[in-house]
């Protein structure tokens, strides 16, 4: 369960983020006042994540999407605090209203590599969700 409804958008890997900073930080003056809207290879939408997980853990995993407000309460109910709360709204608000939906190729273009797709990252880290 989570409030994301049917968006999309191109998650980025820590990884790929940590390259961008290293590229801009070993030589910042032509970067300097620039903005970057950093997204990994391709749009995904929950189900999608939902499927790729399944195939990585070999167990049917299914995305049921809630109502923002009925997530909140549940994390409520879970004991994550107020600000938390706010946070996890404002995002699935976001995501629905596709402020995270898009590609480019500023990592490419900044670092010299593809930024991580989805199904790479979870494969890679596939101990977290088969632990």
């Amino acid at each position: 369960m989570l409030p994301f409804g049917d968006s999309r958008f191109a998650p980025i890997a820590a990884e790929d983020q940590g390259r961008v900073i290293a590229s801009i930080l070993k030589n910042p003056a032509p970067h300097t006042g620039k903005i970057y809207k950093l997204y990994g290879l391709a749009e995904v939408t929950q189900y999608e994540v939902a499927d790729m997980l399944s195939r990585i853990t070999g167990r049917k995993i299914t995305y049921a999407a809630v109502d923002i407000p009925e997530f909140i309460q549940l994390l409520k109910e879970l004991g994550y605090n107020e600000y938390f709360r706010q946070h996890v709204a404002n995002v699935a608000q976001d995501g629905r209203d596709g402020v995270f939906s898009g590609t480019n190729s500023d990592v490419e273009r900044l670092t010299g590599r593809k930024p991580m797709g989805m199904e790479e990252f979870l494969t890679k880290h596939k101990s977290i969700y088969t632990a």
